[in-house]
């Protein structure tokens, strides 16, 4: 029993001691006189930023998107009036060929460089959350489509595929 008080004593003196050391004040920082001969002013920081106040970027309104479509084109005149273009482009179903596939957008630039460089076709990147695509050609017929799609294998790319989508072409 005499162990016990023994180590209820030392408990409360260690809890006494450490509330006056604590509650004690810490005395101000003093300042370098050496900065201070040197002319050298320190300066108060203003920390009252508040971060809910910062404007996030990915939160900024978007402005209208102009859509047209691809049959024509709105260019600015020389007279500073706005006049249609005709492109001569609609359109229509038909197929692609998809080489290459990344969600990272820096791999698909460079992949669309490389086929710009190996293919006469047209080349597509195009971005379907999170992907990025690369496809190539205008091809109206699947046989169209699927011999494109053999030269695409034979330059190299792994596993090519035709696939299905809107493709532009010439008007008649």
């Amino acid at each position: 029993m005499k162990r016990i008080n023994g180590v209820r004593t030392l408990i409360l003196l260690t809890f006494i001691l450490s509330s006056f050391y604590g509650c004690t004040s810490t005395t101000p920082p003093v300042q370098d006189e050496s900065s201070q001969a040197e002319g050298i002013s320190m300066v108060p920081q203003d920390e009252s930023l508040n971060a809910t106040e910062l404007i996030d970027e990915d939160s900024l309104p978007m402005p209208p998107l102009d859509l047209k479509s691809p049959e024509s084109t709105t260019t600015l005149g020389s007279s500073g009036t706005s006049e249609q273009v005709e492109t001569g482009l609609v359109e229509i179903p038909g197929f692609r060929v998809q080489l290459f596939v990344t969600n990272e957008e820096f791999d698909a630039r460079m992949a669309e460089e490389e086929a710009l460089l190996q293919f006469d076709e047209s080349v597509y990147l195009t971005f379907d959350s999170p992907n990025y695509k690369i496809r190539v050609g205008d091809c109206k017929t699947r046989a169209e489509a699927t011999e494109l799609r053999q030269k695409a294998a034979k330059l190299g790319y792994r596993d090519p595929w035709v696939v299905q989508c809107k493709i532009f072409t010439l008007s008649r």
